[in-house]
């Protein structure tokens, strides 16, 4: 993302979703004048990173985003110039996760993340950018955190991944599937 001089100022995750929109977060567009996209799955400075070689547009901001917790209103997009030759996911149906808001629907409930995040904090920041996917397993539908509105999730038993700064606006999937049932907002960790 860049500012109106044209400087990058931070990146974010994202999907998608029609021939020239990409979702992303409402704290990864506000404050920005655009953005430039990469779909490769390693973004280097080859590649033109951070000023050139990627799909260009304006970035938009859902007029609700506040930056309060919890954030019911963190979605961004931003309008491609041109269209990629790369596929779209699809956004699930209102209600699509109402069954899972009791704790019997959330046994066993996974779902698929996508983005280019840190990969380590600490001891070192490790900061590539190569786009990662782990499973994450419902936690809460329902806790303060969420308002009812977002996903709280942690790593899937076994997997070692989950979300991390960077991946904010990435997709969270219905596991196995193109649908997106909610984007990354904030991570609670040190």
């Amino acid at each position: 993302f860049y500012d109106a001089a044209g400087t990058p100022t931070h990146r974010c995750s994202g999907t998608m979703i029609s021939a020239t929109t990409f979702l992303t977060a409402g704290h990864c567009t506000t404050g920005t004048a655009s953005a430039q996209v990469w779909f490769n799955e390693h973004v280097t400075t080859d590649l033109g990173y951070p000023f050139t070689g990627g799909f260009t547009g304006a970035t938009y901001t859902y007029p609700g985003f506040d930056f309060t917790l919890p954030d019911t209103g963190d979605v961004g997009v931003v309008v491609l110039d041109r269209r990629p030759r790369v596929g779209t996911a699809s956004i699930a149906a209102l209600g699509t996760l109402d069954s899972l808001a009791t704790q019997r629907g959330q046994q066993n409930v996974n779902f698929d993340v996508v983005g280019y995040g840190l990969q380590e904090v600490k001891p070192t920041v490790m900061a590539e950018r190569s786009r990662l996917r782990a499973t994450v397993q419902l936690i809460n539908l329902t806790s303060a955190l969420t308002d009812g509105f977002n996903i709280q999730q942690t790593a899937a038993p076994g997997t070692g991944g989950g979300t991390c700064f960077g991946d904010s606006g990435g997709p969270v999937f219905l596991q196995g599937t193109a649908t997106i049932v909610a984007v990354n907002s904030f991570v609670l960790n040190s």
